[in-house]
């Protein structure tokens, strides 16, 4: 990641839409470095907490390969975003509106309604920016949206069904902190946030037009992680 924000065309960049790219590049960024502490501590099975991150990651990368597809229609895309911000005040100024109906709240909160809610129309924003499940389907990628939005969604909510993973079931008697480790939860975890990393990557090399760091640091490093795939789908089970 070092040498992609070396890369001038990355880092002087004055395309409309590059702020939002900077913003979930470093969100990417931040959270892969979370994860990396988590995986490296002395944590029992630290990879189940790391779920939640992925998604983080994996949502980021959505947006970015959306913005990719539509880089010809950058204003287009930038104005969306802009509405979007516009949004997310808006649903918050409805929701203080609302709990203002029943009790006092701070005039904070009443600035937010005053500002951003009341007298105001609801910010126009296409549906697949609202929908995660939307999104991974303009992008074509439904698949890491089922597995890690819909299989795995009770590891981020509450869910009973996750307990066996946080504990350990004999007959009736239930012990929490007996781990068993789950070498299949784990290398999909592992291989969904690396390969969410390389498509991220390749997205932003090609909205900034970044061929030198495509031929130099992106293909090799794309090979090399292909070649690993191989040899792990090649593997006995």
């Amino acid at each position: 990641m070092s040498k992609l924000e070396a890369d001038s065309k990355f880092k002087n960049s004055d395309l409309v839409i590059s702020k939002y790219v900077y913003h979930l590049y470093s969100k990417i960024k931040r959270t892969f470095k979370s994860i990396d502490v988590i995986l490296k501590s002395d944590i029992k099975n630290s990879y189940i907490e790391t779920i939640p991150l992925l998604r983080i990651i994996v949502e980021s990368y959505f947006h970015i390969a959306y913005i990719n597809k539509n880089k010809s229609r950058m204003r287009l895309i930038a104005s969306q975003y802009e509405n979007l911000a516009k949004l997310e005040l808006f649903n918050l100024g409805k929701y203080y509106h609302y709990w203002s109906l029943e009790t006092d709240i701070h005039q904070d909160y009443l600035d937010v309604i005053k500002n951003h809610y009341a007298g105001k129309k609801e910010p126009n924003v296409p549906n697949k920016l609202k929908k995660v499940y939307l999104l991974a389907k303009e992008v074509g990628r439904y698949d890491f949206y089922v597995e890690l939005y819909t299989l795995m969604s009770g590891f981020v909510h509450f869910s009973p069904n996750t307990r066996n993973l946080h504990g350990e079931q004999q007959d009736d008697t239930f012990t929490f902190n007996k781990y068993v480790y789950d070498e299949e939860a784990d290398y999909s975890i592992r291989f969904h946030l690396i390969q969410s990393i390389i498509l991220a990557i390749g997205c932003i090399e090609n909205i900034f037009e970044l061929d030198d760091y495509r031929v130099n640091i992106l293909a090799p490093a794309s090979e090399d992680w292909h070649v690993i795939r191989q040899m792990r789908l090649k593997a006995p089970q």
